[in-house]
């Protein structure tokens, strides 16, 4: 492949429509990883760090582009960095990136509306100016309050 097509294909002259119309034959590949990795062994809190690597117009970012949409999608967060500006031997510099990448207080209220959830209450039924251990106690659901408190 010439130079001068490799650049035509690069990612600054893709068209601005949604990933998953511009996919051709990785759809297999892209639904084993949104089963096995998204819904399932990192849902089930598992981590995986996986590199994607090819020649140049192999697809490498076009899979990535994928995955992030399908990732946004499932409400992962999602971030993006270069090998070239982030030490890859050094998972403190990733993570680094990471978290300076994600709204931290959004991940927290995140995490927050699950837990209240997942103890059978809906979030939406919480006054925003109120935390959630005084809806219990106005509530009389102190049998909650007393775990929380630890």
């Amino acid at each position: 492949m010439s130079e001068q097509y490799e650049d035509s294909l690069s990612a600054a002259s893709l068209p601005s429509l949604p990933v998953e119309k511009l996919t051709c034959g990785i759809k297999f590949l892209a639904d084993f990883w949104t089963e096995k990795y998204l819904r399932e062994y990192i849902r089930n809190g598992g981590s995986k760090i996986k590199f994607i690597t090819g020649r140049t117009g192999s697809g490498k970012t076009h899979f990535l582009r994928l995955m992030t949409s399908v990732a946004r999608q499932e409400n992962y967060k999602t971030v993006q960095f270069s090998a070239k500006n982030i030490w890859m031997h050094d998972f403190k510099e990733i993570y680094v990136e990471i978290f300076q990448q994600c709204d931290i207080m959004e991940c927290l209220e995140a995490v927050s509306r699950h837990l209240i959830e997942e103890m059978g209450f809906d979030w939406h039924d919480i006054p925003e100016d109120m935390k959630f251990i005084d809806y219990l106690s106005q509530n009389n659901s102190g049998r909650y309050a007393a775990p929380l408190l630890y």
